[in-house]
């Protein structure tokens, strides 16, 4: 994880999301967990986010995601 330098600022933009299977159910054990896995990978790479970890455990996911800012305009 690198920080983003532009201009006149330097940031790092991460976010640890913890997904849980409702009430806690043993389902994410297998090829489920590596099917979800494989799809969050594909959702980041059509967004601006890059996954830097998953980890899939039996009844949640851990997801490191790192945000990336393009060039933001403001309008007065």
């Amino acid at each position: 994880m690198a920080y983003e330098t532009k201009s006149h600022c330097k940031y790092i933009i991460a976010l640890h999301l913890i997904l849980v299977v409702k009430y806690r159910k043993t389902l994410l054990q297998g090829n489920l967990g590596e099917f979800v896995k494989q799809k969050i990978s594909k959702i980041a790479e059509r967004s601006d986010v890059n996954v830097e970890e998953i980890g899939v455990d039996k009844d949640h996911i851990h997801i490191l995601l790192v945000i990336i800012c393009g060039p933001i305009i403001c309008y007065s």
